[in-house]
């Protein structure tokens, strides 16, 4: 048989072969040409004229949530509070109290991926008031000076102010900016060598500057369009906000001289890096406005300043009260006052560009004293007495408050709500005072109602919020003998409730749970539940009810509200505070 020369199949398989190369052939033509001319259309996009438009977002200060993580033993990561607290005694009857908190950081920004004509800051700004100045200096890919502007916050498209930035469009740049917080652009520091970013510097600042430094990553830029510059200043020094109060003593704020060491008092800043070098290591003064005048009582109880601290990361800061002056009254004419001096809060950590509260705060001693005559007790700055109304004999020795069991002789009277005088055989018809018998202000900023309270001279009704804070400051615990079930028409002598001093645990107040008086002449619940009366009206009248639970509940479930019949209807035990403590 004749063999074929072009058998079908391998003429098939042979064209088909060539066909397929063809068609690759000519199609990698076309993708190479489709390739040559979206990159020059791209050329022609990237080059020519760029222009920078700013997008001011603001500024922040550094974050250190990682100062406060720690590693567990299982190599988890766990929060440690940041914050720094301090009690130093000041004298035999105060103690000054200081927390530096540093404040929540800014929230990081997701990390974008975007376009390269727009550069994303990293993180998330705060506020920066407008008409605050700053400079931005333009450097290209070789780090040499091309261009500067001079911006106001919030007029940054005004060409009228700061000209239009035009760059070149398929060049690459670095941007630098900052800032002073300053309204005035002739105030904005000059730049030592700006010509090549490697030597650019500011220097010689104040310490006490409020510098903020920006440098973005390297931008290449597109011709023929806007390209957007977001700028994030960062803070570089410290800003500390002092707050000092005294309300708790009773005193006004007459002088105070303070400061805080160790401050570098001048600073260079390189703009390649934002590196910083200080010198001039000395402290900076904390300034706190004061009235003049000789009377005292003019005078705040509390003052606050805002400085700004150039402190290394290796240094611990302290804050010196070198001398303050505390009074009353009228310098010429008589009055009280404390002086004190030298007072040092000693290790408190600041770290560059972070924010802080300093927040000081000097109160009493918990102690024991007599006040207004009375025995009393002074716990985080509130003056109780130590016996109930209408105790006749308040000696300590001879009818000791704390004693253990206690006696009849300590329960006092019992009081209808809003009455001056207590329940006698003359006085026990029901019957309550009006509304704001016991305070004719709030809860929160009681004032004595002459006209109905018990209480002694200096002495009233305390209100519901002065009971919890008591608690708060205090443990609690049980003496003698207490009922486990409610008892009608009596119950045992002998149950207290203690609340000692978490300060100073030698300093206790003891609540006889004497029970209710009932309208009807009889005592029920002695022994069981101890009731005290509150100066406090809400939709009803509260009072503090002390049962035999430890520690006591600082809740609705230790504050009981008395419908209006009931307060008409049962008498309560009655303990004093100080109006005004000192």
């Amino acid at each position: 048989m004749e063999e074929e020369l072009f058998p079908k199949k391998k003429c098939n398989d042979y064209f088909l072969t060539r066909l397929v190369k063809a068609m690759t052939l000519s199609a990698g033509l076309s993708l190479i040409f489709f390739m040559t001319s979206c990159r020059s259309a791209d050329t022609e996009t990237i080059t020519g004229n760029a222009e920078v438009k700013i997008n001011f977002k603001g500024s922040n200060y550094e974050g250190i949530a990682e100062l406060g993580m720690q590693a567990s033993t299982g190599g988890n990561l766990q929060y440690k509070s940041s914050n720094q607290h301090q009690e130093i005694k000041m004298d035999n009857d105060f103690i000054v109290v200081a927390d530096l908190i540093p404040q929540n950081p800014t929230l990081e920004l997701q990390a974008t991926a975007s376009n390269v004509n727009n550069l994303t800051a990293a993180t998330e700004p705060g506020l920066l008031p407008n008409d605050i100045c700053y400079k931005l200096l333009v450097y290209d890919n070789n780090g040499n000076y091309v261009a500067e502007r001079d911006y106001i916050r919030g007029k940054e498209s005004n060409t009228a102010i700061t000209p239009a930035l035009m760059l070149d469009g398929g060049q690459t740049y670095t941007f630098v900016a900052y800032c002073i917080n300053t309204t005035t652009i002739a105030s904005l520091p000059s730049v030592v060598n700006k010509n090549t970013l490697a030597g650019a510097t500011l220097s010689d600042m104040a310490g006490t500057t409020d510098l903020m430094y920006f440098k973005s990553s390297p931008v290449t830029l597109q011709g023929g369009t806007n390209n957007y510059l977001d700028i994030v200043l960062k803070h570089m020094f410290s800003q500390i906000t002092t707050t000092l109060d005294v309300s708790q003593t009773g005193y006004k704020i007459h002088t105070i001289d303070a400061n805080i060491a160790p401050h570098y008092n001048k600073a260079s800043i390189k703009l390649a890096d934002g590196v910083i070098t200080r010198n001039d290591l000395g402290s900076t003064p904390i300034q706190f406005t004061l009235p003049a005048g000789d009377v005292i009582d003019l005078y705040p109880n509390s003052v606050s300043n805002v400085s700004i601290i150039d402190n290394d990361i290796n240094n611990t800061t302290v804050f010196n009260i070198a001398s303050i002056r505390l009074g009353v009254g009228n310098k010429v004419t008589g009055g009280a006052s404390i002086v004190n001096k030298n007072i040092k809060i000693e290790n408190l950590k600041v770290t560059p560009g972070v924010k802080y509260n300093l927040n000081i705060n000097i109160v009493p001693v918990d102690t024991y004293l007599t006040y207004m005559g009375v025995p009393a007790a002074r716990i985080n700055g509130q003056i109780w007495m130590r016996y109930n109304m209408g105790v006749t004999n308040m000696d300590l020795v001879a009818n000791n408050p704390d004693q253990d069991p206690q006696i009849a002789a300590l329960y006092g009277s019992y009081y209808f709500w809003g009455l001056k005088d207590p329940y006698s055989a003359t006085n026990n018809t029901q019957k309550s005072g009006p509304v704001g018998a016991w305070n004719s202000g709030t809860n929160y900023a009681p004032v004595k109602n002459q006209t109905y309270d018990p209480c002694p001279s200096g002495f009233r009704v305390p209100t519901t919020n002065e009971w919890l804070k008591l608690i708060e400051y205090t443990t609690s615990e049980n003496i003698g003998k207490w009922d486990a079930t409610p008892v009608d028409f009596g119950g045992s002598f002998g149950a207290g409730k203690v609340l000692r001093s978490k300060k100073n645990t030698s300093v206790k107040i003891t609540f006889p749970i004497a029970g209710t008086f009932h309208a009807a002449a009889h005592v029920d619940y002695r022994g069981y539940v101890g009731n005290y009366w509150t100066s406090t009206e809400s939709s009803n009248v509260q009072l503090i009810r002390f049962s035999v639970e430890n520690p006591v509940p600082a809740t609705s479930a230790v504050v009981t509200s008395i419908s209006t019949t009931d307060k008409s209807f049962n008498q309560y035990s009655l303990r004093c505070i100080a109006d005004v403590p000192n």
